[in-house]
């Protein structure tokens, strides 16, 4: 407890009035003794409203010093604060802040060139103002950065995924929600034949369902894999972790060089991301091949990329003013891979064996879009069993 007098103006009294008054803190809180005296112009002393008092919860501000041990969370709390902090300055320090235990701050603001080292742990802020390719959040651990009400304004998010690589998010949302974020320095289960950045981004928002999201994802030269390119057309692309697929991609903007800035609109789904180059079509077709065998028609195709793709539907016609039957269903591997399919010739009542057979693949990503491959002919000369 201790208390001190001072120089205050009421509302009623002239600026050259002197006004004393009381303070005394206990825990969390502090007792404002109202006014007992102020000394009017004319030097003579007045009472006002003596023996009341006043309660009122102090403001905990945390500013460290370059002495303090950053990597003790106790550190991170005023000895009066409760669990969470109102406001919380990063100086520049060669300490670099690294918690230890969950974090809650009102705002946080970064004034000089510093990072905060997450690990294993949770920061979650409803203001962050400083952040720079200086200045952010590593996320090296299982712990992520959450910053409160992202809506229709966009907000930075300074994140890397080590002291030395920086990979910011900026997020608009549809609506306010609370978004958490974390980026990783590998991608899980890449696309084959994909060239990627070696990134991977988590980003939450609170509630899952009723977002409509820009994203714009950030990123380095030396996060490059060798064959990525910024100058030719770039995805950002989502992980379906139920059906353990890259199921969704988003066409995106680049700007910006070394740091580089990827940004995509329309997102509805989110958790994981990553970014790579565009491969035109989900499957490239590098062979489809037929030929007559004593059990029917066979055929052949060798893909050298996939993504996101569902599979194969196989579709015949006798000629070209017939419709096209689908004779069968072969799903996909997802990756670069041989197939085949054989057509014993029993469906869609053929006119004569002799007659030229034509075949075409209907293939048919995950979101139901579709790609036809050219179209092959066999001459059938005998009908298998």
């Amino acid at each position: 407890t201790w208390a001190q007098e001072a120089k205050i103006v009421p509302s009623d009294r002239a600026l050259n009035d002197q006004f004393s008054f009381s303070v005394a803190i206990s825990g969390d809180y502090a007792i404002v003794g109202a006014p007992y005296q102020y000394k009017d112009a004319t030097g003579g002393n007045t009472l006002n409203n003596a023996g009341s008092a006043y309660f009122f919860k102090p403001v905990p501000v945390w500013t460290g010093a370059v002495s303090t041990d950053w990597s003790n969370n106790a550190n991170w709390l005023p000895t009066y604060a409760p669990a969470s902090i109102e406001s919380v300055t990063i100086p520049t320090t060669t300490n670099i802040p690294t918690l230890s235990a969950a974090q809650t701050v009102g705002s946080l603001r970064f004034t000089g060139s510093n990072k905060v080292v997450l690990g294993n742990y949770n920061l979650t802020v409803d203001s962050l103002t400083g952040g720079s390719s200086s200045n952010y959040i590593v996320t090296n651990g299982t712990g992520s950065l959450t910053i409160n009400n992202i809506g229709t304004s966009a907000k930075l998010f300074p994140v890397g995924p080590s002291t030395t690589q920086y990979a910011p998010v900026t997020i608009t949302n549809s609506v306010n929600r609370n978004f958490s974020v974390k980026v990783g320095n590998t991608v899980s289960n890449p696309i084959s034949g994909y060239r990627y950045v070696n990134h991977q981004w988590d980003i939450t928002p609170s509630v899952l369902t009723g977002n409509t999201a820009t994203l714009a994802l950030g990123w380095s030269s030396s996060a490059q894999a060798a064959t990525f390119s910024p100058a030719q057309p770039v995805q950002i692309n989502h992980y379906n972790t139920t059906s353990n697929t890259w199921d969704v991609s988003f066409s995106a903007t680049v700007t910006g060089s070394n740091p580089y800035t990827a940004t995509a609109a329309g997102i509805t789904v989110f958790s994981p991301f990553s970014m790579s180059n565009v491969i035109t079509l989900p499957v490239e077709l590098l062979r489809f091949e037929g030929k007559n065998t004593e059990g029917g028609n066979f055929l052949t195709w060798t893909t050298a990329n996939e993504v996101n793709n569902k599979g194969f539907q196989v579709e015949r016609r006798q000629t070209t003013a017939d419709a096209w039957d689908a004779l069968g269903f072969v799903t996909a591997n997802n990756k670069a891979s041989n197939y085949q399919f054989l057509d014993n010739l029993t469906l869609g009542g053929l006119k004569t064996l002799q007659e030229l057979n034509y075949y075409r693949l209907r293939q048919i990503d995950n979101d139901s879009k579709e790609t036809l491959s050219k179209v092959v002919s066999i001459q059938s000369i005998g009908k298998g069993t």
